[in-house]
């Protein structure tokens, strides 16, 4: 598992670093109650509030979902203005957001999509066709000091085992030596402390620190990824403390090496699209009108407004306070009007 604060704080980050403060959250809903709770949607609707980042829309996919339902989702999404998308799904479901997304012409300019790591982690999983349609997307993975002979997934299985046999030799340590009624053992007794050692494990293990919360490994940092063709590139970090960076240290015979470069914003990113322009995070469906602004024309106190015709060029100048805060107001806007 992740620490999900410090991811959902990274992409609160990111939401600010780009200066988008309205979103469409897609998330996976689940209605098997045999399945752990995932608190990250709870805690990033809190978390946004906090921020004045506003969720326009929450999408809840089901894994029950056929892509007719799928196709149904985006087409509501389709007509909201809100271009920026944060996904948290399995990988199987969001492969089939995506390919669908793309047919639907979503993975065009104008639109980001911001994956989280219940994906990411499993990218090397992806058929080579979901990926080229995820072109253009922002994924966060739980970060692990590269390898070449395993990936996420293989080290925090080899740091899990690495976990249970440390527990095993302290639960054997604490048996008598002089113990040999293995037939009398008692399975529960020692299953539950062999569980309670388990719980307690925090060592550097191969995919960094390893140490459980809510009876799951949790990693502190995540690097964020850009996916492009038919891979992905690292554009950057996102720290425990929620920092998003291009820089990040870790320890290595207890001295701290520098990974990256030292910028505090991240390095150039492909958007969907093919587009190097940051979305906007609006999406106006095109009506043909022109929009037409009204200003009086009359005597009066001209700094506030004042309207001056040139017959010679017939063109016509409007200047004053009133449009100085006007033309302003159109400049905040996180859209083109």
């Amino acid at each position: 598992m992740h620490d999900q604060t410090s991811q959902v704080k990274g992409v609160a980050a990111l939401m600010e670093l780009y200066k988008w403060n309205t979103v469409i959250l897609v998330h996976e809903e689940n209605y098997d109650l045999n399945i752990d709770h995932d608190d990250t949607i709870p805690y990033m609707v809190s978390l946004f509030e906090e921020k004045n980042i506003r969720i326009s829309f929450m999408s809840a996919i089901v894994a029950s979902f056929n892509d007719d339902q799928i196709i149904e989702q985006l087409h509501e999404l389709k007509t909201l203005q809100t271009s920026i998308f944060i996904v948290h799904l399995s990988h199987i479901l969001a492969s089939r957001l995506f390919i669908n997304a793309k047919r639907m012409g979503m993975m065009s300019k104008g639109y980001a999509w911001i994956v989280t790591s219940k994906s990411m982690n499993h990218f090397s999983l992806i058929d080579f066709s979901v990926v080229e349609s995820m072109e253009g997307v922002l994924g966060f993975r739980s970060y692990i000091p590269q390898s070449k002979e395993f990936n996420i997934l293989g080290l925090l299985a080899y740091d899990v085992t690495w976990s249970l046999v440390k527990a095993a030799e302290s639960i054997a340590a604490k048996i008598p030596s002089s113990f040999t009624g293995l037939d009398t053992f008692k399975t529960s007794m020692q299953g539950s402390l062999l569980v309670q050692e388990i719980l307690r494990s925090n060592f550097k293990g191969l995919g960094g620190e390893f140490r459980l919360m809510n009876e799951k490994s949790i990693s502190n940092t995540f690097e964020i990824v850009n996916v492009i063709g038919n891979g992905e590139k690292r554009v950057g970090f996102c720290t425990s403390k929620g920092r998003v960076t291009r820089e990040i240290f870790y320890e290595c015979n207890h001295r701290r090496q520098l990974i990256t470069s030292t910028n505090s914003d991240l390095q150039p990113i492909t958007w969907p699209g093919g587009s190097l322009t940051i979305p906007q995070g609006r999406m106006l469906q095109s009506s043909g009108k022109v929009l037409k602004i009204g200003v009086p024309v009359k005597l009066g106190f001209h700094q506030l407004v004042n309207v001056r015709h040139d017959p010679c060029t017939n063109t016509t100048e409007v200047t004053g306070f009133c449009i100085d805060v006007f033309k302003a107001a159109l400049e905040g806007l996180n859209y083109q009007v």
